[in-house]
């Protein structure tokens, strides 16, 4: 079963190449830009997971899956939505904001400690002050990827995909570290495990194919390449691995 989803795996990644090949972005288009600069990091990632998967580091590769979720759905949302778009672009100041101020935060403490106090505390705390200065008058709304998969149409990739991912791989819950541990026949604990483990691989390979295949699918569309057959190929035989 492995060598099979890693044939898929390697089917997506032909099709990912024909997809950049075909693909022309107008440079005077903000959102043809957004949209495939979302796709090589959508891209970027499942390259990255499956490397971890093939390692059978399938919790980190899981990590790595949720950050491609995430990029899917803020692409999808912004293809389907013109005022999702707009309200995206608008997410940046907030971030920005956010950043400046736990900045401000730790250099402020570095200042007000003798010990740690010096001129390039100083001086990185002024241009923090001159950046928020820049930034003070600029409105923003907070990114929130179930917001994303809403208007994006996606709801049922968040609600199976992206919790799952959450608990099982990218928070410390107990959950996650459960997955560590080994038992034995009584149920008494045998080993806690680190390093490779290689049985989560077939379920996290189905999660990361069906991310990539879906975002494949979004720019073929958008960008009309004409690559239909190669996906509709591509959900077939997931959903045949997937039964």
């Amino acid at each position: 079963m492995l060598e099979r989803l890693f044939d898929l795996a390697d089917k997506v990644s032909l099709v990912i190449q024909k997809t950049i090949k075909t693909a022309y972005i107008e440079r005077s288009d903000p959102k043809q830009q957004l949209y495939m600069s979302f796709f090589c990091k959508i891209v970027n990632s499942f390259d990255s997971s499956m490397i971890l998967i093939k390692k059978g580091y399938n919790q980190d590769a899981g990590t790595v899956a949720r950050s491609m979720l995430e990029c899917l759905f803020v692409l999808k949302a912004c293809m389907l939505s013109s005022d999702y778009f707009e309200k995206f672009l608008s997410t940046h100041s907030t971030s920005i904001n956010y950043f400046i101020k736990r900045q401000s935060s730790f250099f402020a403490r570095k200042d007000n400690d003798k010990e740690t106090r010096n001129k390039n505390v100083g001086d990185y705390l002024a241009r923090l002050e001159a950046l928020k200065d820049d930034y003070k008058d600029a409105t923003g709304v907070r990114l929130d990827f179930y917001d994303a998969a809403k208007v994006s149409k996606l709801e049922d990739m968040y609600d199976i995909y992206y919790n799952l991912l959450s608990m099982d791989c990218v928070h410390p819950t107990f959950r996650s570290l459960d997955l560590l541990v080994e038992s034995d026949c009584s149920g008494e604990i045998e080993r806690i495990k680190a390093g490779p483990n290689f049985g989560l691989s077939k379920k996290m390979i189905l999660i990361v194919a069906h991310i990539i295949i879906t975002s494949l699918n979004c720019i073929n569309s958008e960008f009309k390449l004409g690559l239909d057959d190669d996906i509709d190929s591509l959900f077939s035989e997931f959903k045949v691995i997937n039964r």
